[in-house]
């Protein structure tokens, strides 16, 4: 993976992955095209890669009260958000889908939203927490 300095002020770095088996880039292109669906082979995987996105694209929101609100997973890839659909639909938790259409100067692309409600959120909380 090779990083690259920003090319204007208001963007963020890129970064490129080089890969080096053709299986690998043919699978890739095939899930970026829609011709694969994404999955994961076990309840595991799924937790892995939800515990990571919790971490790094993800919000837990609580009420003042101390309940959980929700969790909420934003991301402008809709790749990497089907992702975490899929991986949550392997867990049996119930998600919503939204889409902001909003393009400004702060918002440069379209934001898709997963969000958790209630009890949902609290079995992913601890489904997370249990798995180390």
């Amino acid at each position: 993976m090779t990083k690259h300095p920003k090319r204007r002020e208001n963007w963020s770095d890129e970064y490129y992955v080089v890969f080096r088996s053709r299986e690998i880039v043919n699978k890739v292109r095939n899930i970026i095209t829609g011709k694969q669906n994404i999955s994961f082979f076990s309840h595991q995987e799924a937790l892995k890669f939800l515990r990571g996105c919790l971490l790094t694209e993800g919000s837990v929101i609580y009420y003042d009260n101390g309940k959980l609100r929700e969790i909420k997973f934003s991301n402008s890839d809709i790749v990497f958000i089907k992702y975490v659909v899929n991986a949550l639909r392997l867990l049996g938790i119930k998600y919503h889908v939204t889409i902001d259409n909003r393009v400004d100067n702060k918002h440069k692309r379209r934001c898709y939203y997963v969000r958790i409600y209630g009890k949902h959120g609290l079995i992913l909380l601890n489904s997370l927490d249990n798995y180390q």
